[in-house]
């Protein structure tokens, strides 16, 4: 099997990198480790109120009332921006 050399990691990627981290202590801290719509455990990610795109720095990225964690069937219910997404939001984040 030929070795193919990877790809650096740009500016969004660390930014993203490090926002990431900084949202799992927060929620760590939180004692939130679970869907916070079904309870599930299984394959969380983070989900934002908008899209990536929105967010200029992982500050931002990583605001705990711009994120849910979520699995992802009930991630995948939800589009940012969505008129859903912002009454989920303002339900789970007052």
């Amino acid at each position: 099997m030929k070795r193919t050399l990877l790809k650096r990691i740009g500016k969004i990627g660390r930014r993203n990198i490090e926002s990431n981290r900084k949202l799992k202590v927060l929620y760590a801290e939180k004692g939130i480790t679970k869907c916070e719509i079904c309870g599930s455990n299984w394959g969380l990610s983070w989900h934002h109120k908008h899209h990536r795109y929105f967010y200029k720095t992982a500050e931002d990225l990583a605001d705990f009332n711009e994120t849910l964690l979520l699995c992802p069937l009930c991630h995948n219910k939800y589009m940012p921006d969505s008129k859903d997404t912002l009454e989920l939001f303002e339900k789970l984040r007052k």
